[in-house]
């Protein structure tokens, strides 16, 4: 999907995520084998796609950017293995928030999907708040998440 960005290593990682601390970044490790992750892929596409729709038109706000990033574990890439490694990832589907401009660093998240819909009402209602209201977004972020 255009809208999500993958990720094949720790390089990657630095590239896309580390080195944009202005932006929202939203993470899901997958993996081929994973049965939930293919009932959930569809979901996540259409969650990255609305998010990203709804976060550029709320550009005007650059702190609104939203990124999503999307890794494959599969077995065979090493370079992604030392990555899901790198941010202690023990399952999949799961997900990493990470927004440090408003203090998430790394929030783990499981990416079923309960959580997807929950994420997405999260990220719209992120989207449209104004500057004034920062300091509610990152608790909000996370707001009803379950494990």
């Amino acid at each position: 999907s255009a809208s999500i960005i993958k990720l094949n290593s720790i390089d990657d990682y630095h590239r896309h995520v580390l080195q944009s601390p202005d932006k929202l970044h939203v993470i899901r490790f997958s993996a081929p084998w994973c049965q939930v992750c293919r009932t959930t892929n569809v979901a996540w596409e259409r969650l990255a796609s609305r998010v990203s729709k709804a976060s550029s038109s709320a550009a005007s706000v650059p702190a609104h950017r939203i990124q999503f990033l999307s890794v494959s574990v599969d077995g065979k890439n090493e370079d992604a293995a030392a990555l899901k490694d790198m941010l202690q990832i023990e399952k999949v589907p799961q997900g990493i928030v990470h927004h440090p401009s408003c203090g998430v660093f790394g929030a783990k998240v499981d990416m079923h999907r309960t959580n997807l819909g929950t994420l997405r009402k999260n990220l719209e209602r992120y989207c449209t708040y104004t500057r004034d209201e920062d300091g509610l977004q990152a608790g909000m972020l996370l707001d009803g998440l379950v494990g």
